[in-house]
């Protein structure tokens, strides 16, 4: 195998990796979104945040790095 088919397999698979990662990424967001919608339902049907509810999106804003 040459180099020059090594770089090209090295790149491809960078390039793999970096779609599966923005993949993820983007699934994580929707999943963060549908979150804080559902928040937004239970508050306004409640009056409120549900303390257990309060910690788990406080806690999901860490993870996403939004605190």
């Amino acid at each position: 195998m040459s180099v020059a088919q090594q770089i090209d397999q090295t790149s491809e698979a960078r390039f793999e990796e970096a779609v599966q990662r923005e993949l993820a990424e983007r699934r994580l967001s929707a999943l963060a979104q549908a979150v804080r919608e559902h928040e937004a339902r239970v508050r306004a049907q409640i009056g409120g945040a549900r303390p257990h509810d309060a910690l788990l999106h406080h806690r999901l804003r860490q993870i996403l790095g939004s605190r």
